[in-house]
């Protein structure tokens, strides 16, 4: 099996994010909304304690979670001990974070739990296929293993879409779709370079040999001819001839950090910088015509006052 080597490009738009699944973003909205309640809560029961606002308790965690200090000066033991297990959760969150966060940045992804076909058909996200009318069709074809009977009927879907017409043209394919290629290891050695990875376990393990009839006479010679040449070294000297110089691939288990990668952060800081400059516009409009409308209605109700107390 042979497919694309993953790198940081792959996740280009998950590069800051992954580091926190799903379920963790969800707890991590939760504890805010919890942590502002008890915070409210504490601030609004505890006497000589300053009564704060629902919207100022959740600025303060939210700061706290951001790693921002309080301008809130807590007095008592509860109001303090939420404010203080909001930090504690800061600084296990950081930690885990920037240490996710750098070896990702540092090594590139990890392969696909892939170690057999049937790994292949429980992955949605890739697909697989082989070059059309070989063995591995046929050996697909009639063997008695379930998932080698799937694997054929998945490569046999659609008229054949998952086949190529040649060796070339399925590493190729590996390069520009989540694409497993199979053929035997040395046509995959003969196109591959860094950009692949070549799992090293063979799946279909066959005896090869000539057939002749039963009871030929040149059994026995074919027999004494392959024994020659296997002792000889032949086979040995032929394979080091004819089989492709293994590549040296190991600069690419680490990669240098490009733009790819860090763009997504200067783009989000980007669009916060665009949406304060749009919010300080607006409040300072919003400002401007509340002032105007506080004058105005001033201005009419002295105006109002006056002509009373004349009448």
């Amino acid at each position: 099996m042979a497919m694309r080597r993953p790198s940081n490009s792959d996740r280009t738009w998950a590069t800051f994010t992954q580091e926190f699944h799903v379920h963790v973003w969800a707890m991590l909205a939760a504890a805010v909304v919890a942590f502002s309640i008890g915070l409210y809560l504490a601030s609004a029961t505890v006497k000589e304690e300053r009564n704060l606002t629902f919207s100022e308790t959740f600025l303060i965690v939210f700061g706290a979670l951001c790693g921002q200090g309080c301008y809130v000066l807590f007095r008592k033991l509860p109001s303090r001990l939420v404010l203080m297990t909001v930090l504690l959760l800061q600084v296990v969150m950081l930690a885990h974070y920037t240490s996710t966060l750098v070896s990702a940045l540092s090594v590139p992804p990890a392969l696909p739990a892939i170690s057999s076909i049937s790994d292949l058909l429980r992955n949605p996200a890739l697909s697989f296929g082989t070059t059309g009318d070989t063995a591995i069709i046929g050996y697909l074809k009639n063997s008695p293993r379930l998932d080698h009977q799937q694997a054929y009927a998945y490569m046999m879907a659609d008229g054949g879409g998952a086949l190529v017409a040649s060796t070339a043209q399925g590493m190729a394919r590996t390069l520009l779709e989540n694409y497993v290629y199979l053929d035997t290891s040395l046509y995959l050695l003969s196109e591959s370079d860094c950009r692949h990875v070549i799992l090293p376990k063979a799946h279909f393990t066959a005896i090869t040999s000539f057939a002749l009839q039963k009871d030929s006479p040149l059994v026995p010679i074919f027999n004494k001819i392959i024994l020659r040449i296997k002792a000889g070294g032949v086979l040995l000297n032929l394979e080091r001839r004819w089989r492709p110089d293994q590549l040296n691939c190991e600069f690419t288990h680490a990669s240098v950090i490009g733009m790819d990668a860090v763009f997504t952060p200067f783009l989000l800081l980007l669009l916060i910088m665009v949406l304060s400059v749009a919010v300080c516009v607006a409040e300072h409009l919003w400002r401007a015509v509340y002032t105007r409308t506080s004058t105005i209605n001033t201005a009419t109700h002295v105006n109002h006052t006056k002509n009373s107390q004349t009448f």
